[in-house]
């Protein structure tokens, strides 16, 4: 057997272990790919030199923790990895985390996003008091209008049906938790 075969089979070792991330297969995809290193390096002591077999074994030692670092650092800079990951929201997201708090809005504008679309951070908050109507049976999640906009919603706990007067309650990452409106609710949001 030539000795170019037990280079090949570590190549396409490698490519399983990549294709695994992509394909949802449990792990089985991977240990595949393991398994074809290691019988490249196996094939290599077996047809070959000691000294042949060993230099298999130390080019596998080295390549595939080397294809896999360097390919999970260029990943994310190419085509497709720019598809796939959402580098925007995370290093605005990032940011915000480790900034002062201020300038979420301009962190946003930034980034070219718009902290109402993020969800969580800033995304919501601005809704908190605020009073508005549910479009459909809250139990406990629906449709309501708030501000002349519509946002997915979750009650406190309470069955709410279509039509009542709710109130913005909290907001909780990206959920926006709202329950019914009181008399007081309502009066302060028409003073304004």
């Amino acid at each position: 057997m030539p000795l170019w075969v037990s280079f090949a089979l570590i190549l396409a070792g490698i490519l399983a272990i990549w294709i695994e991330i992509f394909v949802p297969a449990g792990g089985v995809i991977g240990l595949a790919g393991g398994g074809i290193v290691i019988s490249a390096v196996v094939l290599g002591f077996v047809h070959h030199d000691p000294v042949t077999g060993s230099l298999v074994m130390v080019t596998a030692l080295i390549l595939t923790p080397t294809a896999l670092v360097v390919g999970f650092r260029l990943f994310p800079n190419t085509f497709l990895g720019k598809r796939l990951i959402l580098g925007k929201v995370e290093a605005w997201r990032n940011r915000t985390r480790t900034e002062d708090g201020s300038g979420g809005a301009e962190l946003a504008a930034e980034y070219g996003l718009s902290p109402d679309n993020i969800g969580g951070m800033d995304g919501y908050a601005h809704l908190v008091g605020k009073s508005g109507e549910a479009m459909t049976v809250l139990r406990p999640s629906g449709t309501a209008i708030i501000d002349d906009a519509r946002y997915s919603v979750v009650s406190s706990g309470e069955y709410i049906e279509k039509g009542e007067r709710i109130t913005v309650a909290r907001v909780e990452g990206n959920r926006i938790v709202v329950r019914r409106a009181r008399v007081h609710d309502t009066d302060a949001q028409t003073a304004t």
